[in-house]
């Protein structure tokens, strides 16, 4: 019992840490074009995503660490990695449309129109 806690916590923690690096450097609400990111910011995102890897170790289906870390590859513009993990997500996930709006928006990306409309 006390190491599940432990896994419980140590996921927190890797959670919270890898929003934080993403902090001000996603876009979530609005589809306008941001500014450029500069080395300092795509560290950060790539910090992000690592974190999020050891997230997805404790926790494989937790599908807002998936979300979370396409958003950093989308904003790297590693458009198929997203869309790769977006795909995962969206198995798992099948309520939250904006799963499935990410999905679309990089299957439309990398012109993968049947996988955009499916």
């Amino acid at each position: 019992m006390i190491m599940e806690y432990t896994k419980e916590q140590q996921f927190s923690t890797f959670y919270n840490q890898a929003i934080a690096a993403q902090e001000g450097l996603i876009r979530l609400d609005e589809y306008k074009k941001m500014p450029e990111l500069s080395e300092t910011d795509k560290q950060s995102l790539q910090k992000s995503i690592s974190i999020f890897d050891k997230c997805l170790h404790i926790a494989p289906n937790h599908w807002q660490s998936m979300f979370f870390q396409a958003k950093a590859h989308q904003r790297l513009s590693e458009h198929e990695k997203a869309f790769k993990i977006l795909e995962t997500a969206c198995k798992i996930e099948k309520i939250n449309h904006a799963v499935t709006l990410e999905a679309a928006l990089e299957a439309m990306h990398l012109s993968l129109f049947e996988k955009a409309i499916y």
